[in-house]
């Protein structure tokens, strides 16, 4: 055990954790190394251990490896005892295999790790940082939102008329339509590339259908949400689910119903919609 030099400023200690011993470092403001020890993994042990680090000078932080799992025990003491304390990642394992393997150059590397951290400083980077993405993002979700009503309103302005359908969800149907909406035959066909075609799921006494997981994923959580937007405006689809719950249908079964209905109304009014749009209105 290293023995303190003086006792006149803040130090740094970092832990590297084991099942029955844990060895510790202690390194100044100037990052210079004071000194290293091993304590068991005893409440004595901890109190050891904090104390030696105490008395090479103010502790300002400890950097522990695996809080998780060895280093829980002496996460909480140091807690307990007002230490601020961090989680230090253990050495890269690539890097570590080039320059070797000893605990106590794994205790100096969290101790440093700990010193060279400010938390405060990180995370007003980080904020910052989200903060900016999020006006930015906020704005192109803004022009895009300008966008893609254009298109809509010159494409198909009947589609969005219709209860419970908005801009995100009509556009959403239009793109699985395609530029070609004559390939797909039958309203059971728009179905089938939505996702919502039922799927037989019968036995024995047990008449049902369970839900289509093909189809176009985009399309069927469209078909969804205007399933959920009038099942809580329109008195007639509450009607419905009720009827259909009292049937021996689940809500969500009786949901899956709807959207079949839904797909089926939407089908013939994507069959009328526009074939072209204004690139100039587009672009404005």
């Amino acid at each position: 055990m290293d023995q303190p030099q003086e006792n006149s400023s803040t130090v740094v200690g970092g832990v590297d954790t084991h099942k029955d011993l844990h060895v510790a470092a202690v390194v100044d403001h100037h990052d210079r190394l004071l000194g290293t020890a091993s304590f068991p993994t005893t409440r004595h042990g901890y109190k050891t251990l904090l104390s030696w680090v105490r008395s090479f000078g103010t502790v300002s932080r400890v950097g522990v490896e695996c809080t998780g799992t060895y280093g829980a025990g002496l996460l909480r003491y140091l807690q307990q005892s007002d230490i601020p304390t961090l989680e230090v990642t253990a050495p890269d394992k690539t890097v570590r295999r080039k320059r070797g393997k000893d605990d106590t150059i794994d205790a100096e590397n969290a101790a440093h790790l700990s010193r060279y951290r400010n938390v405060t400083t990180a995370y007003r980077i980080a904020f910052k940082s989200l903060a900016r993405r999020y006006v930015e993002l906020h704005d192109e979700i803004a022009d895009l939102d300008v966008m893609i009503k254009a298109i809509v309103d010159e494409l198909a302005p009947e589609l969005v008329s219709r209860l419970g359908v908005g801009y995100e969800s009509a556009s959403q149907l239009l793109i699985t339509a395609g530029d070609n909406p004559e390939r797909v035959h039958s309203e059971a066909g728009f179905a089938a590339l939505c996702g919502d075609s039922p799927v037989p799921a019968s036995s024995g006494k047990t008449q049902r259908h369970r839900l289509n997981r093909g189809g176009d994923r985009a399309a069927n959580s469209a078909l969804h949400i205007i399933a959920i937007g009038r099942l809580r405006l329109d008195p007639r689809t509450q009607n419905y689910v009720a009827k259909r719950t009292e049937q021996g249908l689940s809500k969500l079964e009786a949901i899956r119903c709807l959207k079949r209905y839904i797909a089926r109304e939407l089908f013939y009014v994507l069959q009328r919609r526009n074939h072209t749009i204004s690139q100039t209105q587009i672009a404005a």
